[in-house]
């Protein structure tokens, strides 16, 4: 108080005090003895008091803070972008044994006419699955509940070793990133396989026969996923029918020649992968070149990779090629596995690919302005081909 009066009145400093004036402040100033001695007095009353306050400190975890929350209103902020109303019944079958964490649990999502798609798959996959599967919510609802119920009865000794399933019932069937999410959100372990269950597994399966692969991706500071070949069978014919024929090892494929890079040597979907070298390979291999609309199918750790935007409504293709355009900004290594494969099984497109380009090129732009001040200051020539940077090869 004394400090302020005295720069009000105008004083130079209110260290100039008189004798006259107040003798206890006058020897506080002046006296060097007594202004240690009383700060010193100070201090050590602060620190008795500190030491006899019980302070109540609120030490409360996030999970405690959630507890306060109802499902639905953290659900609804998990998945704010998409469209709504639509309801979540996650585990809404739950396997019975919890996978290992560092298991790789295949995720995606299926509709009602693909239940049997993942006994199929569950013939040559012995990992944990987490899938979504979307039910309309109209007058085909119950019917449509009763049917899960009967293949989930019917399967039950398959099932619960390695499923879970999450549904989804709203009216917007083409969430397709949504979906994916929900799969990859729930799944309980770090490693997923985000799949097209139009796409059978043949091999056996496994990081373990990889040396230092496992570890990699368990590290939470790199930045890699290791992608999974893709083939097709040459002549057009049931493949579903004949997976039991399918080839279980590299060898045999190569043997059959029956069967070709999914999509032909020329689709950029897939051409990025980098055939020649697999045929080739004994090992895990880097692939230097990635194209634009590339979308492989591969392993990475769910805690690294960016998730999916949900607002992008269309094909599952058109969703996971605007997503690896985004992880290849990220900068992440694209590595591909010697010794797997996956085999295209010829079932019906979906008709939200009519839904595809238009939402793709819409979401290019945002993904690029989102990563652009890393991407132009990098020295990363390989970008340019993105068209992410500013220059000749800019596509925005």
């Amino acid at each position: 108080m004394h400090m302020y009066a005295q720069i009000h009145s105008g004083a130079e400093s209110h260290k100039n005090i008189s004798k006259s004036s107040n003798k206890l402040l006058h020897l506080y100033y002046t006296n060097s003895n007594v202004l240690f001695g009383v700060c010193a007095g100070i201090s050590v009353e602060i620190n008795f008091n500190a030491s006899n306050t019980n302070v109540d400190i609120q030490t409360d975890t996030l999970e405690d803070a959630l507890m306060n929350l109802s499902n639905d209103l953290i659900l609804d902020k998990i998945f704010q972008t998409v469209l709504k109303p639509s309801k979540l019944d996650y585990y809404h079958f739950k396997m019975s044994e919890n996978p290992e964490i560092s298991d790789v649990t295949m995720t995606g999502s299926v509709s009602i006419d693909m239940l049997d798609n993942l006994l199929v798959c569950l013939n040559n996959y012995k990992g944990p699955l987490s899938i979504t599967l979307h039910i309309n919510d109209d007058n085909n609802l119950q019917l449509n509940l009763d049917t899960v119920k009967s293949f989930l009865n019917n399967n039950f000794a398959v099932l619960k070793k390695q499923l879970d399933l999450h549904l989804i019932i709203d009216n917007f069937p083409h969430q397709h990133n949504y979906f994916a999410n929900v799969a990859a959100f729930f799944s309980r372990t770090d490693l997923i396989l985000p799949m097209d269950f139009n796409f059978i597994s043949s091999t056996d399966f496994s990081l373990n026969k990889y040396e230092g692969v496992l570890s990699k991706l368990m590290d939470q500071n790199n930045k890699v996923l290791y992608i999974i070949p893709s083939f097709e069978k040459v002549q057009s014919e049931n493949a579903w029918e004949l997976t039991s024929q399918f080839p279980h090892s590299k060898k045999g494929l190569m043997e059959e020649n029956r069967y070709q890079i999914y999509g032909g040597s020329d689709n950029r979907a897939h051409i990025s992968t980098n055939y020649s070298e697999w045929y080739l390979a004994n090992n895990p291999y880097l692939t230097a070149s990635i194209s634009f609309f590339y979308e492989p199918f591969a392993v990475f750790n769910k805690h690294v990779v960016p998730w999916m935007d949900e607002r992008f409504i269309g094909s599952n293709g058109g969703g996971r090629s605007a997503w690896f355009y985004e992880i290849t900004l990220s900068g992440f290594e694209f590595w591909v596995l010697n010794d797997d494969f996956l085999i295209f099984s010829n079932t019906p497109t979906s008709l939200a690919n009519e839904l595809k380009n238009k939402t793709f090129w819409g979401f290019l732009p945002e993904i690029c302005n989102r990563h652009r001040v890393r991407l132009w200051e990098s020295e990363k020539k390989e970008i340019d081909l993105m068209g992410c940077r500013p220059g000749p090869n800019s596509r925005f």
